[in-house]
C-alpha cells in the first residue's frame, strides 16, 4: 500500500489528510511535534469514508500519528515508516530542515511554502532518484499552473500577469480583512521583497508598493506587491515580463501601511499586531486571476473565486491549498513527473487538472 507521510498537522496539513483520505487509497501519516495538533487532526479525519476500493491493514483507522520533534526523531520516525510521498506542511523556517531528510532517506517530496530562499536552498539539493516538488499550492502553484497554461492558446509569449487573494467573504470595519491562514505566513509576505522580471530583466521591489485597481467576474480589487506568490523565476525564462501581486478589498493596502508603521517593519512585532488587529474567519473566498499577453498583442486570462467545501469541512484556502499538493502527489505515484526538483513549467497542467484533487477543488470554484 502507497504511504504518504504530512509533516505538520496544522491547517493545511489536516486539509491534505482529510483530501487524500476521501478521494486516493493512500495511507497516510501525520507526524508533529504537538500531541493536541495529532490529537484534533485524527479528529477530524475519523469520519470520513474512504474510497470503496481502499484496501488497508486496518479500515477502521482513518490515519496514523506519530509524535516528533527535531530533525533526528522526524527522520527516525520517516525511516521506520518506509513512506513513498512526504508531503511538508510546517513553517517555512522547517522546510530546509524536511526537505534534507527526505533527500538522504530518497522520499518524493512535495512542499507549499512561498518562502523564495527556502525554495532556492531546496533546489541546491542533489535530488537524482527522487521528484521535489516545493511551492505547490495556491501561490505559488495553481495561480502559476493556470497562468503558464494560457499560452497554449497565444503565440510568443511577451508577459504574464499572476494575482491572487484569500479574502474574508464579508468585511467590515476600516481594515477591509479578516486573517483566513497564518498570521506568520501573512506577515512574512508583507515585509520581505519579491522579485519580478520586466523585459528580461529581474528586479527586486519591496512589498506593499504598484497599487493597482483590478476587476474579477465583476468584482473590484486592490492589488500590490508583496513576496513569494510567483515561485520559482526558472520556471519563466521564456516569458520577457512577469509580476505576481497580491488582491485585498479596496482600501487595505493603506490601513496596512499605517498599521505596519507602527512596529518599524518588525517581524515578531508585526506578527503580534496583526493578531490583535484582524479577525479570523472561516468563511472565506479564494480569488485568483492570470492575465497571459503574446509578442503580437493577443491576450488570454483567467478569473476565478473558489469557496469552503462544506463536505470535508475546508475552507476555501485549506482546499485550494492543499488540494493541489495532493493532486501532485497523484500525478507523482502515477508517473507522471520528472525526476529531480520541479518547478512550475514543468508540471503537466491538463494532467494535474485530472486527478482527483484538483477535480475536487473546481467542484467549489465560480
Amino acid at each position: 500500500m502507497t504511504k504518504i507521510a504530512i509533516v505538520g498537522a496544522g491547517r493545511v496539513g489536516t486539509a491534505a489528510a482529510k483530501i487524500l483520505l476521501s478521494v486516493t487509497d493512500y495511507e497516510v501519516m501525520l507526524l508533529d511535534s504537538s500531541e493536541a495538533a495529532l490529537t484534533a487532526a485524527y479528529i477530524a479525519c475519523a469520519e470520513l469514508e474512504r474510497p470503496q476500493h481502499r484496501i488497508a491493514m486496518n479500515p477502521t483507522i482513518p490515519i496514523e500519528t506519530y509524535i516528533a520533534s527535531g530533525s533526528e526523531q522526524i527522520e527516525a520516525t520517516l525511516a521506520s515508516l518506509k513512506v513513498d510521498v512526504l508531503l511538508c506542511s510546517t513553517p517555512f523556517s522547517v522546510n530546509i530542515v524536511v526537505a534534507e531528510i527526505a533527500n538522504r532517506l530518497r522520499i518524493h517530496y512535495v512542499d507549499f511554502t512561498e518562502d523564495v530562499e527556502v525554495t532556492r536552498a531546496i533546489n541546491k539539493l542533489n535530488v537524482t532518484e527522487r521528484t521535489f516538488v516545493p511551492q505547490t499550492g495556491l501561490a505559488p502553484g495553481l495561480v502559476n499552473y493556470i497562468g503558464l497554461s494560457l499560452f497554449d492558446e497565444l503565440g510568443e509569449p511577451l508577459s504574464l500577469d499572476l494575482r491572487v487573494g484569500a479574502l474574508p467573504q464579508v468585511s467590515f470595519g476600516p481594515a477591509h480583512y479578516a486573517i483566513t491562514w497564518s498570521p506568520e505566513g501573512l506577515i512574512n509576505e508583507y515585509l520581505k521583497p519579491t522579485v519580478r522580471k520586466i523585459q528580461g530583466s529581474l528586479q527586486l521591489v519591496p512589498a506593499l508598493v504598484d497599487h493597482e485597481t483590478i476587476i474579477v467576474n465583476g468584482t473590484t480589487y486592490e492589488g500590490f506587491t508583496t513576496s513569494g506568490g510567483v515561485g520559482d523565476l526558472d520556471a519563466y525564462d521564456h516569458i520577457p515580463s512577469i509580476e505576481y501581486k497580491t488582491l485585498r478589498y479596496p482600501g487595505h493596502l493603506e490601513f496596512l501601511q499605517k498599521m505596519l508603521a507602527k512596529v518599524d517593519q518588525d517581524f515578531e512585532d508585526a506578527v503580534q499586531l496583526a493578531r490583535q488587529t484582524f479577525v479570523t474567519t472561516r468563511d472565506d473566498v479564494v480569488v485568483l486571476a492570470a492575465h497571459a499577453v503574446d509578442v503580437h498583442g493577443k491576450s488570454a486570462s483567467a478569473g476565478m473565486h473558489f469557496y469552503p467545501c462544506e463536505q470535508l469541512d475546508l475552507t476555501a484556502l485549506e482546499l485550494t491549498t492543499a488540494g493541489v499538493g495532493v493532486g501532485i502527489i497523484e500525478l507523482l505515484l502515477d508517473g507522471q513527473l520528472e525526476l529531480g526538483v520541479l518547478n512550475p513549467a514543468q508540471i503537466p497542467f491538463e494532467k494535474l487538472m485530472r486527478t482527483n484533487a484538483v477535480q475536487l477543488v473546481f467542484e467549489y470554484m465560480s
